[in-house]
């Protein structure tokens, strides 16, 4: 049987409350890479789903500067260009094998 309109709606909704985690509190307030330092270290360096999850929390609720984050967003912003100049050499080099005049000219 299927579930009637009003039941599918309040699904919906109950899908779309979810209550904070510890690990969000903590961040809200700043001091969830503190507990983590002294708690789950360990967990936190062996667990790459355990230290992804937290780096989204992280990143979500705290308003601190978080190295960790800096350091990968740095890293895809750097991939990010040297896909764009290894592009652009290859057009240049191509439209110079057509006999286009180089850019810089």
């Amino acid at each position: 049987m299927a579930d009637s309109p009003k039941t599918q709606r309040l699904q919906r909704i109950l899908g779309k409350i979810k209550p904070k985690t510890y690990y969000e509190e903590l961040a809200e307030y700043g001091y969830l890479a503190k507990y983590i330092d002294e708690f789950a270290k360990i967990e936190y360096n062996s667990d790459d789903e355990f230290r992804e999850h937290i780096l989204e929390i992280l990143l979500k609720y705290s308003d601190d500067v978080i190295p960790e984050i800096e350091d990968i967003y740095l890293s895809e912003l750097s991939d990010t260009l040297k896909a764009f100049i290894e592009k652009s050499d290859i057009d240049q080099i191509l439209s110079n094998k057509k006999g286009a005049k180089p850019v810089s000219e």
